[in-house]
């Protein structure tokens, strides 16, 4: 009864065709079947997941950038998850690449935390501790950046954790990701770069990224999150804005490429 029901709520309103293509997928099957890429990285520290070029990749990718599918960020945090723990990666600064105030009231969101949030929720069912930090210590802060960039909703999912503090039965663990949006911020907008070589676009990202804080201090690795790394120009410019405020230990990670 169920499978007739929705088979006749489909056809009085059809799926989009990416939702369609990705909908009866689950994040399990997807990170184990959809083509991956090798474990080289693409360019220097940065490594993706998918080929941006198979199809059911690519309509997952379209639609986090353009309709907020849920569950194209679940199949996303599901393969982070997994990528993570394939290499052995703890300890990180969990970074979601951000985009600037004119895109985030345009699109209404921002993708890379949308899938960070999904992160959160698939590291809190592995009994792994993630720490969200939403204030940056007044010492290490830079002054005259702008701090009133919209935060993403992770307080139910999140464990901010002292090193003996117990929440839900889980103790601090030996993995411990923090999750940061008040470290890095995009104060620039830019053009549609999608038809430029790269060359242009390492031009057209040059500065368009600012360190909201100094980060000599931090002793963790820092892993920026983006949903698509297609030139690197736009990686390369926030893991240089990175280095540049002290970060010691910077790569990136795309969904695809």
């Amino acid at each position: 009864m169920k499978k007739i029901f929705l088979t006749i709520f489909d056809l009085l309103f059809p799926r989009r065709k990416n939702d369609a293509a990705i909908a009866d997928i689950s994040p399990v099957y997807f990170y184990k079947k959809i083509p991956r890429w090798d474990d080289k990285d693409i360019y220097p520290s940065m490594k993706t997941i998918f080929h941006y070029k198979d199809p059911t990749t690519k309509a997952m990718i379209k639609e986090l950038k353009s309709s907020k599918n849920r569950h194209a960020a679940q199949i996303a945090a599901h393969a982070l998850a997994n990528f993570f723990q394939e290499n052995n990666i703890r300890d990180a600064i969990i970074v979601p690449m951000p985009i600037s105030k004119k895109r985030r009231k345009k699109r209404g969101y921002n993708q890379c935390e949308l899938i960070v949030e999904f992160l959160a929720k698939e590291l809190f069912d592995r009994k792994i501790t993630v720490i969200y930090k939403k204030k940056q210590d007044s010492r290490f802060k830079i002054h005259d950046s702008i701090m009133d960039t919209p935060r993403i909703p992770l307080e139910s999912y999140i464990l901010n954790l002292k090193s003996d503090q117990y929440i839900h039965g889980i103790k601090n663990s030996e993995m411990c990701f923090e999750i940061r949006t008040d470290i890095l911020e995009k104060p620039v907008d830019t053009a549609k770069l999608a038809l430029e070589n790269r060359a242009s676009r390492l031009k057209a990202n040059e500065g368009v990224f600012r360190a909201i804080c100094t980060l000599s201090h931090l002793k963790k690795r820092i892993i920026v999150i983006d949903d698509v790394i297609t030139t690197g120009s736009t990686m390369h410019s926030a893991i240089d804005t990175l280095r540049a405020a002290g970060a010691k230990n910077v790569s990136g990670v795309g969904i695809a490429h």
